[in-house]
């Protein structure tokens, strides 16, 4: 079966998990994964946080899958820390191999619009990986992120980003947004349901719907699974994942 023949019924999981009456709130580990969007908040100062996992995408006849999907990051002082993206292994029907490193950094903006935890990013990948997995240039992204609680249920996030890249024909530019809402379901277990949006200058515009689950086995450690179907023809047919984060 392929991923995207469940996602109906994952959809309908989440969406009913939106409307189940609920009085948790979680006080623990903030991650920028699962969803799509980033969180407006950086990891405390002296702290190291590890996010990874495992994805897969399929697009008509073509389906890779990607690991350990690790982004390291360091808190360097409040309000500011130091993003290292760790080369995946990308392996499709005809092709294997590691993709590339990337370097990056989170300031928080405090105060940029009332009642929102927001932040800048800027991120470099790096062409580190092996020939036909990994660019041969370097390309370069910012994003403007930021989350703010709807009521004591319901949270909202938002990015938007644009990004700049070369290639064998010239710069390629690429922007785009996000919106999700995430809300618990239990003390533990929580949800969100994301659109996300992609426009590049050659390949049109993908537009995706994203949902997912975490789950907090710990305070500093959390798991997750998410699944997305792809809204345009120039979207992937679907994306699965699962993965974890850790605080240490």
């Amino acid at each position: 079966m392929k991923p995207f023949n469940v996602f109906p019924m994952a959809l309908g999981v989440l969406t009913l998990s939106f409307v189940i009456p609920c009085s948790f709130a979680q006080d623990a580990i903030i991650t920028d994964r699962p969803d799509f969007t980033e969180s407006g908040v950086s990891v405390p100062s002296g702290k190291v946080q590890i996010e990874g996992g495992i994805g897969r995408v399929d697009s008509g006849n073509f389906s890779s899958v990607s690991l350990p999907e690790t982004l390291v990051r360091i808190g360097i002082k409040n309000g500011f820390e130091l993003r290292l993206g760790i080369p995946n292994y990308e392996n499709s029907e005809s092709l294997g191999g590691i993709g590339d490193a990337s370097l990056g950094a989170k300031l928080e903006i405090k105060n940029l619009f009332d009642g929102w935890q927001t932040a800048a990013i800027a991120t470099l990948e790096l062409p580190t990986g092996e020939d036909d997995i990994g660019s041969d240039y370097v390309s370069a992204a910012v994003i403007l992120a930021g989350g703010t609680d709807l009521n004591d249920i319901y949270s909202l996030g938002s990015q938007v980003f644009a990004g700049l890249s070369g290639s064998d024909h010239g710069t390629v530019f690429v922007f785009g947004g996000t919106i999700v809402v995430s809300r618990p379901v239990t003390e533990s277990l929580s949800s969100f349901l994301e659109l996300a949006t992609t426009i590049q200058d050659s390949e049109g515009t993908e537009l995706l719907l994203h949902g997912g689950l975490t789950y907090l086995l710990q305070k500093n450690l959390q798991l997750d699974l998410h699944a997305a179907v792809g809204l345009t023809k120039s979207s992937p047919d679907s994306i699965i994942g699962a993965g974890f984060s850790i605080i240490l």
